[in-house]
């Protein structure tokens, strides 16, 4: 990869720009706030609170179902269902919501927002109300970075007025992700990942031009973009007429300037120009409504998102590190699997400290760990490689992204709690594997050795080098977006829920191979080798390539034709 010194020179070389997975600490509520944070006190017990009541959902039904969307062989192959489909299906009936609503009343509470999934409700209601229904005292506290916000005292109990119908209560913690670190220095812009990729073919007028055009994609961003910020970026790169980013708030977004959405928009602009942004923006802990919102909008098939937490257990919880809230996580998990249901997809980093996410907060934390929601089963995980680039932007190689020295690296590992969802099963490593949920599916470009040009007003005249999985996630993200399209264009799309597409179209052979085989390097612990791992998945992509096959694995096992809630809108 060739090096990059002064902005001089940036219409003319490559940039390296260093993705932010955010490690944002979620606490589970029977734990103390974060040994930094600083208890306020409590909450006035009128204080008014939003959170989610986590729905119950028929688990034997929806497990029968979800076990033969993705098998070829199954009478139920790629039989998607729309949000209220799934909610009718899977979730309560009515008539049982009609009596929660009810009760959820009497309780005091007021629903704010129902989900045609039926995965959860969002209902307000005062600090006391809470106390009466959950036996739990909400605190006020600050976190060492300034940052307000309210946790319970210990976890809520749902009473047995609502257990029949609630099986968990979620948000009651909201705490906000902590400040992203910026993994400082190296460089790519478009034409390096888009020519290294074999993304630039898709482009050609005789491939049918797909650069995003009558596509929307959406990210979710806990910081504010700049428009004015993406407006410099395409004037650099010429990306003439590209379309203003749409925002969509869902609720206040845990920082105003962290670069974050800037990286995730140009890299996005970057690899489909064309394509119309909607931007969702959220605190950590508004996750679960803001997923739900993309799918019942139904304005986007393909997420990014570039923020996590790591997944923490109770050995962790001995350096102070958090585990997540129980009934937040299972809000997310719903959420994420009511999605996969409609063919929705959401690309997430993995992380920037490879084998060891808890250890980006908790320095003397040396377990193996990952990174929450990457490592959610109906979650795309996104790792990192280190990417070396010719002088004329062909691929020259990667290796797997783990500095011992600076402590960072792809996230990949082991999920503490998630059975392997059936699309993985095959794809282990010896000694490590042990039936749970395994991650990254995929990777790309995102060490400190191959960064990404990032315009965010700060930096050089306004430019700095960023690197990291939130920039290989907006990039996956991207790339299956011009993957679809062109999947479409033959007849053979719509992309629908991507994991076990890329895991079938790995498991073969083809003469042009669609992924990278990234088989050098290691996350800090985990070794890159021959197939998939637990360094960096199935490898980075060759996107031209992937299309290709993508088409021809539709073409031998198509989609049903009629009925399929599964397909590509424009915002």
């Amino acid at each position: 990869m060739r090096a990059v010194r002064g902005l001089a020179a940036l219409a003319a070389a490559a940039g390296v720009a260093a993705g932010l997975a955010l490690t944002g600490a979620h606490a589970r509520p029977a734990l103390p706030p974060a040994v930094a944070d600083r208890v306020v006190g409590a909450m006035p017990p009128a204080a008014t609170v939003e959170f989610d009541l986590v729905l119950r959902l028929q688990r034997q039904k929806l497990d029968r179902y979800l076990s033969g969307l993705y098998d070829p062989d199954s009478p139920v192959y790629g039989h998607y269902v729309s949000p209220s489909t799934f909610g009718r299906r899977f979730g309560l009936p009515a008539a049982a919501l009609a009596v929660l609503g009810d009760r959820v009343r009497a309780a005091g509470f007021r629903v704010v927002a129902r989900y045609p999934e039926h995965t959860s409700l969002r209902v307000r209601g005062t600090a006391a109300a809470v106390r009466r229904a959950f036996g739990v005292t909400l605190e006020d506290a600050v976190t060492a970075a300034g940052h307000g916000y309210h946790a319970p005292d210990r976890a809520p109990v749902v009473p047995r007025s609502l257990a029949l119908w609630i099986d968990a209560v979620g948000g009651l913690d909201t705490r906000p992700a902590e400040s992203p670190d910026y993994l400082p220095d190296g460089a790519l812009r478009p034409f390096d990942a888009t020519s290294a990729y074999d993304v630039s073919p898709l482009y050609q007028r005789s491939a049918g031009s797909n650069d995003g055009h009558g596509q929307s994609i959406a990210v979710l961003s806990i910081d504010r973009y700049s428009q004015a910020h993406l407006d410099a970026f395409s004037h650099t790169f010429q990306f003439a007429s590209a379309p203003k980013v749409r925002p969509v708030v869902v609720g206040p977004a845990d920082f105003s300037d962290s670069k974050e959405a800037d990286l995730d928009l140009e890299v996005i602009r970057s690899i489909a120009p064309k394509a119309q942004i909607l931007d969702y923006q959220l605190g950590f802990a508004e996750l679960p409504d803001a997923i739900n919102r993309v799918v019942q909008q139904g304005k986007v098939s393909i997420v990014s998102a570039s923020f996590g937490a790591c997944d923490a257990t109770t050995l962790d919880q001995r350096f102070g590190a958090h585990a997540l809230d129980s009934g937040f996580r299972e809000d997310v998990e719903n959420a994420l699997l009511a999605a996969a249901a409609k063919g929705v997809s959401f690309f997430v980093s993995s992380g920037d400290a490879g084998a060891y996410e808890c250890q980006r907060s908790h320095a003397a934390d040396s377990n193996l760990t990952v990174s929450f929601p990457a490592d959610a089963p109906y979650a795309v995980a996104v790792g990192g490689t280190v990417l070396s680039v010719g002088s004329d932007g062909s691929y020259q190689g990667e290796t797997a992204w783990g500095d011992l020295l600076s402590n960072e690296g792809g996230g990949g590992g082991v999920d503490p709690y998630d059975p392997q969802p059936s699309w993985q099963r095959g794809r282990t490593v010896v000694g490590v594997s042990s039936g749970l949920r395994q991650v990254p599916d995929v990777s790309a470009a995102a060490g400190g050795g191959s960064p990404w040009w990032v315009f965010d007003g700060a930096g050089t005249k306004g430019w700095d080098k960023v690197w990291g999985t939130s920039a290989s996630a907006p990039f996956w993200a991207a790339s299956m977006l011009l993957v679809q399209q062109y999947m479409e264009q033959h007849h053979a799309g719509p992309v629908c829920f991507a994991s076990p597409l890329l895991y079938a179209i790995g498991s073969l052979g083809w003469k042009y191979p669609p992924f990278h085989d990234v088989v050098s390097g290691t996350n800090r612990h985990y070794l890159a080798g021959p197939g998939w791992d637990l360094a960096t998945g199935l490898g980075s992509p060759d996107v031209y390539n992937l299309a290709t096959a993508a088409v021809a694995y539709r073409a031998k096992h198509p989609l049903p034709s009629g009925n399929n809630a599964c397909k590509s809108q424009t915002g």
